[in-house]
């Protein structure tokens, strides 16, 4: 806007430049330009937003941090989403199938923790599930 108004100004200064009578509709078209762009941007964030997005990537780098837990023997069905600026993180995790409850709770709470190192923010739910076969995890 600033430079149309400078072209308009020097249009007095040097009539002979023809272009310059046309400098604050070439503004406002550079205006308009930035406006729609900047539009975009936010309908598109907003869409994610609704549409629960969380940043690409972010399920592998948890699965890899909580399945380098001591204990936990694999880690799936994890589902990222984000509820504002927080990360909601739901996880799966194979375990012992002979645990004691107070194990379980404690490697969950380690799971947690696991989680947060990656996303700091993240409310995070973990599911424990008992491993069906250890002998043939094992070697997989």
């Amino acid at each position: 806007v600033i430079l149309g108004l400078i072209g308009l100004r020097l249009k007095d200064v040097f009539p002979q430049i023809t272009f310059l009578n046309k400098a604050d509709a070439v503004a406002a078209m550079g205006v308009a330009v930035i406006v729609i762009f900047v539009s975009i941007e936010l309908g598109v964030r907003t869409v994610q937003g609704l549409l629960d997005h969380a940043p690409k990537g972010l399920d592998t780098e948890i699965r890899k941090a909580v399945e380098a837990v001591p204990g936990v023997a694999n880690c799936h069905m994890v589902r990222v989403r984000s509820s504002g600026p927080i990360m909601d993180v739901d996880l799966h995790v194979s375990l012992a199938p002979d645990l004691s409850l107070e194990a379980v709770h404690t490697l969950t709470e380690t799971v947690e923790t696991a989680v947060r190192q990656v996303s700091p923010d993240a409310i995070v739910t973990v599911h424990p599930e008992p491993l069906e076969n250890p002998v043939s995890q094992e070697h997989a």
